[in-house]
C-alpha cells in the first residue's frame, strides 16, 4: 500500500515511523510530550496541515482542551474524559466554552482515592479539617495544570483545605507517593492519594 503514495509522503510516513520506534525502544531516556505537525512546506497550498500535541504540562493536563480550542493544535489526548465535557460547557476550570469534538475515547475508568493511616482514627476529610492533624501528604504534582492536582485542591477546598493549609500545619506535600512503596516510617505516610485505583 506504502508505494500507491507520492513520495513525500512516503518520507514522511517513515520519519513518523522511525519517530515512534525509537520511543518505544528508548522511552525511559526520551522526553514524553509530544508533537507533530504536518505542514505543505510552501505559502500556498491547498493541503491541509495537522498539529498534533499530546503529554507534557501543555498537552497532557488541564491546558490540552485549551491548546485545541485556540487552534494551536488540532488534536490532543485528554485524561480524563470528563475535562473536555468541562471545557465544552465551560465549567470548573474552564471559564468559557469551547467547541471540541470527540474523535475517539479511549477506555479507562479513572477514579481517586484519598487514604490516610487507621492510627488517625478519622472517617472524613471534614475530621481532618476540624481537628487540623497535621499530614505528611504524598500526591503528584507536576505543576498546577494537570487533573490530579486540580481535582484534589477541589476537593480539599468543600473542606475549607488546601495543599497549602496542610503544609502550614507542619508538615510537607510531596510528589508520587514513592514514600509509601520505599517503606518509609509510618509517621512519614499518613496520608496519599493515587487515581487510577480500581
Amino acid at each position: 500500500m506504502i508505494s500507491k503514495i507520492a513520495p513525500p509522503q512516503i518520507r514522511a510516513t517513515t520519519g513518523l515511523e522511525l519517530a515512534a520506534g525509537l520511543f518505544t525502544k528508548c522511552s525511559d531516556e526520551l522526553a514524553s510530550q509530544l508533537t507533530v505537525s504536518l505542514t505543505s512546506g510552501k505559502k500556498e497550498s491547498g493541503q491541509t496541515p495537522l498539529r498534533i500535541g499530546i503529554n507534557g504540562d501543555v498537552y497532557g493536563g488541564m491546558k490540552a482542551p485549551v491548546e485545541v480550542g485556540m487552534r494551536r493544535v488540532d488534536i490532543a489526548y485528554v485524561n480524563p474524559a470528563a475535562m473536555v465535557t468541562m471545557a465544552y460547557r465551560g465549567k470548573g476550570y474552564y471559564k468559557q466554552k469551547m467547541a471540541l469534538r470527540v474523535l475517539g475515547s479511549f477506555p479507562s475508568w479513572d477514579r481517586i482515592a484519598i487514604v490516610v493511616s487507621k492510627d488517625l482514627g478519622v472517617k472524613s476529610l471534614h475530621d481532618i479539617a476540624r481537628r487540623k492533624i497535621p499530614l505528611h501528604v504524598s500526591t503528584r504534582f507536576s505543576g498546577v495544570d494537570n487533573a490530579t492536582y486540580y481535582t484534589i485542591s477541589t476537593i480539599l477546598s468543600f473542606y475549607s483545605l488546601s495543599f497549602e493549609k496542610i503544609q502550614r500545619l507542619g508538615r510537607p506535600s510531596t510528589g508520587m507517593p514513592s514514600s509509601v512503596r520505599s517503606g518509609a516510617p509510618e509517621e512519614h505516610r499518613q496520608a496519599f492519594h493515587q487515581c487510577g485505583v480500581r
